[in-house]
Parts: C-alpha cells; structure tokens; sequence
C-alpha cells in the first residue's frame, strides 16, 4: 500500500483550452505521473459513423469525416474490415462505416481510426473481433482457473473479452453480469448507428482520466482528491475502491499542489539527478531522444562501477519522465558507456522492471551495435508537450 502518494484530478485552463489533469504526487511539489486531456474533445474509443472522403492508393489507406468535418485516417487493412454502415464496399468513397478513435492527433498528424469497437465496463473489456477470452496476465494461478472457467462460454466466438486485473476481487457471477452488459451494449450500438447521421459520434466512452482514476489501486496512491465535480459526480457513480476526497477549501487545490509549477517543469528539457549527473530529452518527429550525461557528477570510485550507478539512476528517472510527459513511440536512450554486456543486460532488466506498472504498454528492445537502448511505447494520448503548446 503506498500511504504518501496522492492522486489528484483537478481541471486547469492551458492556452484557452480547459483540461483535465490527473496527477500522482509523491509530495506536495512533485508527480510520478501526469494523465490530460481536453474537458471537451473525444475520448480514445469514441465510436463514429465515418464517412469515407477521400483514397489513398499507396499505401492503401483512406480519410474520413468523423464530426464537424474533421478529417481522420484509417488504414486500408482497418477499412477493409470495417462494418460498412450506409453505401458499397465496391464504392467505398462517400459510403459511411462504424469506426472507432484509435489515437489521438500526434506531431501534427490526423485522428488514426480503427474498425475495433471497444467497450469497457469495471473489470472487463469487449472487443468486437474474434478472440476469446483473454485474462489479464497479472492474475494469480488460482483466480486465472476461477475466471477461465467462469467467464469462457458466455464470450461470443467473433467477440474477445479481456479482464482487467482487479477482475478476480469480484465474484464469477458479477463479471457474468458485467459481459451481459457489454454484449447488450454492443448490439445496442449497432441499431443506433445504423440509423445515425454521417459524420456523427455513436458512442462515448469515459475519458482517459477518469478511466484510469476508476482503477486505481492503494499501490498507486492512498487516496484520490478531486476538487472537479463531473469527476467526482463520475466516480461516485461507477463506486471504485480508492477513497475519493472532496476537495472544499477556499486555498486552490492547484496552488497546495504547486501544479503550475509541476506542469511548468514538466517540459525542461534537462531534468537534473541527485548523483550531480543529468538527462537531456529531445522529442522530434520521428522518435523521443535521450541523453544521458555526467554533468556534475563527481566519481567516487571505479570509473565503469560508478557509471553503472548513474545509469541505474538514470534508468529511474527516464521511466518517471515517460508517464510524466506521455512519451510514446520510438525512445532511443544513450547511456553512459558500460563495461560490457552484463552491465547492459543490468540496465534492460531494471528498464522492464521499472516500466512493468506503467498505464501504457512499454517493450524495451535491447541495446544496438552503436550502444543505445531501444524502446517502444504505446501511442494513445498525445504528448504533454504538445497539449501544452496547442
């Protein structure tokens, strides 16, 4: 249980823009982790009924209108399995087809579209392609056989059906009637877009930080405080486990977190270690780079034993980075320069460990020839660079 950390969900205007932050703050001035969105633009996993505008010949791909004539890409391979709405698959440009928000603009790119619909309850997730079920990787032996045997048959064989990890806290007979719900959900969905309007939004789901402050657990933080009221009347209504305080005070609760601050420091670009050594961070268009540099540093013993230390250190602060500025895609990180292998192997176990509880998948990929570690993460939310300066 972590009794100092604080979740905090609080609405800041950035640029004219009014967002939603949720900040984990392991004390009143610094975060381990910052989640935003705009209050008002569509979640990832809003579901459309896309109008087909425009083809690309190679790569095959096309542009859809989504909402308010907002363009949007999809893949060839996404649109051919689309379910076609109004129109002919032979005749696909101005034919309208069910699609879902995939990722959020990035770098200056379009709304990504997918033909996956997922909906998400509690402690399960449907998708509609076929799959099975799939049961979270973090569940022990004992509760996977529980959920296994529990939830396998009612899954429809062109559906998956996904569990969260505090999936096994609830009994068998609570998630079969979560999977009804989503099942009816999905059918629902389906009437109501094949009488929709082109261009419009078909489905909603909860945005990314309230979805995420829904599964909280006492490892992440003790409690949530929240001076936002949509959110806490959202929590309040889906009754998670994390305490939800009510943030009344008359004292801003931007100002006793220092959160401006926090978001002001979020985007230097060298971010000082205690060791007197530094991280340099680039985020470019086609990968994030980072640099890991002595700086300051004074060695106090064997030249590759003490630069192993500060990669270590290093290591743990570019996992924090990450979940703070939402760095996702390509990550090239050049460590100080190690004796060997072994040490490099050092580095990519304690990477894996470190980025193992992070929201958004991680894949450390190992070092090149040229000595610079390669990692991946997934694309979702825009950086927080880029929301900031939007």
């Amino acid at each position: 249980m972590n009794n100092e950390k604080k979740a905090v969900v609080t609405r800041l205007a950035v640029n004219g823009l009014d967002i939603r932050f949720l900040f984990i703050m392991s004390d009143i001035r610094h975060a381990d982790s910052i989640t935003a969105e705009p209050v008002d633009s569509d979640p990832v996993g809003t579901v459309y009924a896309a109008r087909i505008t425009d083809l690309i010949a190679s790569p095959s791909a096309a542009f859809a209108s989504i909402k308010d004539n907002e363009n949007a890409f999809i893949s060839g391979s996404e649109l051919n399995k689309a379910i076609i709405l109004h129109g002919d698959r032979k005749k696909i440009t101005g034919s309208t087809i069910l699609a879902s928000k995939k990722r959020e603009k990035v770098k200056g790119k379009y709304v990504t579209l997918s033909s996956e619909i997922s909906l998400h309850s509690r402690h399960l997730i449907l998708i509609n392609k076929p799959g099975g079920l799939h049961i979270s990787k973090k569940t022990g032996k004992e509760d996977h056989i529980k959920l296994k045997y529990g939830l396998e048959n009612l899954v429809p064989h062109d559906m998956t059906v996904i569990t969260r990890t505090d999936a096994a806290d609830v009994s068998t007979d609570y998630l079969k009637n979560e999977c009804s719900d989503l099942l009816f959900q999905y059918r629902d969905l389906l009437k109501k877009a094949a009488t929709s309007a082109d261009s419009s939004v078909i489905y909603r789901p909860l945005g990314i930080v309230s979805d995420l402050a829904l599964h909280l657990t006492s490892n992440d933080a003790s409690e949530i405080i929240s001076d936002d009221k949509e959110f806490i009347e959202e929590y309040k209504r889906h009754k998670a486990s994390l305490p939800l305080r009510e943030y009344k005070d008359d004292y801003p609760l931007k100002k006793l977190y220092c959160l401006q601050s926090v978001l002001d420091h979020a985007g230097d670009r060298i971010v000082h270690l205690k060791s007197g050594a530094d991280i340099v961070i680039d985020e470019t268009e086609a990968m994030n780079v980072i640099d890991v540099n002595t700086a300051c540093h004074v060695s106090k013993g064997s030249r590759y034993e003490d630069f192993l230390a500060v990669n270590k250190e290093a290591a743990e602060e570019i996992a924090r980075q990450m979940k703070i500025r939402n760095l996702s895609g390509i990550i090239i990180v050049d460590f100080l320069k190690m004796r060997d292998s072994s040490d490099e192997e050092k580095i990519i176990d304690l990477m894996k460990d470190l980025t193992r509880e992070d929201w958004f998948h991680v894949d450390v990929i190992g070092f090149t020839k040229l000595g610079l570690l390669e990692m991946t993460r997934k694309k979702r939310l825009m950086p927080l660079s880029q929301l900031l300066t939007h």
